[in-house]
């Protein structure tokens, strides 16, 4: 009896010391809501992988860099990504002497909307099943963050998108070029001339105020603002630089939740534009911002709200 004691004492011991030591290949495969094209450019792709790869998620851009197939931090976080075929990537992080490689590989679904993502890596047993290490924490938080990629648009775009109905359907809209450095007092400039036009004709202002701004060259920048009315019947009061527009009536907008320094909205812009392009819509016009924030004076590095759009069909 005590001899069979000792044995299961012996077995347990090295279950225990091999549980924690021995390393052996684990996979995890999981269901991506995308294509299978789209699914390729985000496990291979480094700005978009530091939107779901743990340690760079809700990092500033200005701590996080990108050369080639490497991301660095400031704080000596290192992604080295390796193509290994079209549908393999050899991941080598490393970060103040801690190292960890992870294959990502993809592979196309019955269902052409969604691709299968394989993440395979050492591990030890008691590590797989506990995930206590920060190996495993890594890696699982990582693969629940590209599972939430395609379906939260904050984490993909950096901006909550949805779409939405047009609501605000005529508009009294002008444009102006000015030099790039005179962007923020072109702007209020060009919204002023509106204004006071708006104001001669009685078109009855709402508050909507929607601008663009397009970038000819880097000297010149086209300015095209408008304000919204409700006085329908001034169409042959509108002269000059004027002109009197009409948004699609019951069509439909893509919407970005802006807020943020006025010089920047250009990032939402851009978003909105990938957004409409990844999702197969398409686009009646050109985008545009929506202000929230009152007024149409700002400074370049002033915290503003607005809803930055893009019409569809």
């Amino acid at each position: 009896m005590k001899k069979l004691k000792i044995v299961i004492v012996i077995i347990v011991i090295s279950f225990i010391v091999v549980g924690f030591t021995a390393k052996t290949l684990f996979t995890k495969t999981i269901k991506i809501n995308a294509n299978f094209t789209k699914v390729i450019e985000e496990i291979n792709k480094p700005e978009i992988i530091k939107k779901w790869f743990s340690p760079f998620v809700g990092l500033d851009s200005s701590v996080v860099k990108i050369k080639d197939s490497i991301i660095t931090t400031t704080n000596n976080g290192v992604l080295e990504i390796n193509q290994k075929s079209y549908i393999d990537y050899l991941y080598k992080y490393s970060a103040n002497n801690f190292n960890k490689k992870l294959l990502v590989s993809a592979s196309a679904d019955t269902n052409v909307n969604y691709t299968n993502v394989t993440f395979s890596y050492d591990a030890t047993l008691f590590d797989k099943f506990l995930g206590y290490t920060k190996a495993t924490k890594l890696i699982n938080a990582s693969i629940a963050n590209l599972q939430k990629l395609n379906t939260d648009t904050k984490l993909f775009y950096g901006y909550e998108i949805n779409e939405e109905p047009v609501t605000d359907t005529t508009f009294i809209f002008s444009k102006q070029v000015v030099a790039a450095s005179n962007v923020t007092k072109g702007l209020k400039l060009l919204f002023e001339k509106i204004d006071y036009f708006s104001t001669a004709i009685n078109a009855q202002k709402t508050d909507a105020r929607i601008f663009y701004v397009n970038t000819i060259n880097k000297d010149s920048i086209e300015l095209m603002a408008a304000l919204g009315i409700s006085n329908t019947s001034i169409q042959e009061k509108i002269t000059g630089d004027f002109i009197l527009k009409r948004m699609p009536y019951q069509k439909n907008l893509v919407v970005a939740t802006y807020k943020g320094t006025f010089n920047n909205i250009v990032a939402a812009q851009d978003a909105v534009v990938n957004y409409t392009k990844d999702n197969g819509l398409t686009k009646l016009a050109i985008p545009f911002t929506k202000l929230i924030t009152a007024g149409y004076s700002f400074d370049s590095n002033q915290i503003i709200q607005a809803k930055v759009c893009m019409p569809i069909f």
